[in-house]
């Protein structure tokens, strides 16, 4: 794959090479990684490399690699993700999120400082590719993604918002309420939980009277 983003020329080649180093994951490479949880079948071809027929080497040398340059990694893949997606290009930028999720996911520190800096990547990153996928009109993702941010900071308005908007699109306007409420109640100012439970309203008046 090649970049053309970045606007530091060093800076690209060390994302080209990332791309090329971080794994791809797909549904049952993902399922090996579960500490061997993984219900091996038909589709799993045997190899002396691994029971499912991977080689994970890649894997290997990711979960190997120094907690400073992981988080260079993330760091980068960051950066690039803001780029593509300032530049409309949604798809491109949910890539650079989601190879940072796989970069955190071989990454386990014991310091609490690494820890709370991953944590904080970690959390930005599920927000951000939430909205990634808004853009992208992929809501179910997009609110998978601010579960996973909720689940690591449960008063983070931005994804609350984000899931409300994701309800709102899919017409579960209980649902979306909830979250904007939640919203207000953390930030009162939230100018848009406002605006979208005003719209709530218009719209279930809206209904009854159709009714």
């Amino acid at each position: 794959m090649t970049l053309t983003l970045t606007t530091s020329p060093a800076a690209r080649k060390f994302a080209e090479r990332l791309m090329r180093e971080v794994p791809y994951r797909d549904s049952c490479s993902a399922s090996c990684t579960n500490k061997g949880a993984h219900e091996h079948d038909a589709e799993c071809a045997g190899s002396v490399n691994h029971p499912c027929g991977h080689d994970l080497s890649k894997e290997r040398e990711l979960f190997e690699r120094s907690l400073p340059d992981k988080y260079r990694a993330c760091t980068m893949f960051r950066e690039e993700a803001k780029v593509a997606f300032t530049s409309q290009q949604y798809k491109l930028a949910a890539k650079f999120y989601e190879k940072i999720l796989i970069q955190l996911d071989y990454t386990f520190a014991d310091d609490a400082d690494w820890k709370a800096k991953f944590r904080e990547m970690e959390l930005s990153t599920h927000i951000n590719l939430a909205l990634t996928k808004f853009r992208l009109q992929e809501f179910r993702q997009s609110i998978f993604h601010c579960n996973r941010a909720l689940s690591l900071d449960a008063t983070n308005v931005k994804a609350l918002v984000r899931r409300g908007l994701c309800y709102m699109s899919l017409c579960s306007y209980d649902e979306a309420k909830k979250d904007f409420l939640k919203a207000l109640e953390i930030d009162t100012g939230c100018a848009t939980a406002q605006a979208q439970l005003a719209l709530i309203g218009k719209l279930v008046s809206a209904l009854f009277v159709l009714a």
